[in-house]
């Protein structure tokens, strides 16, 4: 995987090929806020900030809220992005209220999440409540 753009290539090779390994170092930086093109983290400790283009983070941007702690990746002083936990938690603003007796479909309504991202969730699950979400794949994961 080319960790600079993201993309995937198939490669052959014969038992005896060596493979160059890479360290990737991790820094874990806090979420500011959003400065339009760009995103703003710091770092606790030194109070440094680094800002990174928003377009290479759009699938993150779901699950970023701000003074989230998150693992910003380098290689070397270069930004790779950033690693999000297996699941955060996010506050529902919006939700339908649960209709008795509604279970005809899996027993699930949509939910708006804080950052705008929209989930499908239990009935019992009510606006103003904190859900875990699952950041690979977008879907509830339980109660926070």
């Amino acid at each position: 995987k080319n960790m600079r753009s993201g993309a995937i290539t198939e490669l052959a090779r014969n038992s005896g090929y060596d493979v160059e390994r890479t360290n990737l170092n991790k820094k874990k930086m806090v979420y500011l806020y959003d400065a339009g093109e760009n995103l703003v983290f710091m770092n606790n400790e030194t109070f440094d900030q680094i800002e990174i283009q928003k377009s290479r983070l759009e699938w993150e941007l779901n699950f970023l809220i701000s003074n989230a702690e998150i693992d910003i990746l380098f290689f070397e002083d270069e930004i790779l992005g950033i690693s999000l936990p297996s699941s955060v938690p996010l506050q529902i603003v919006e939700c339908e209220p649960a209709v008795q007796g509604d279970t005809s479909k899996s027993a699930m309504k949509p939910a708006k999440l804080e950052t705008g991202l929209m989930i499908r969730v239990p009935l019992f699950i009510e606006e103003g409540e904190t859900v875990l979400v699952k950041t690979d794949t977008g879907e509830y994961d339980g109660r926070a």
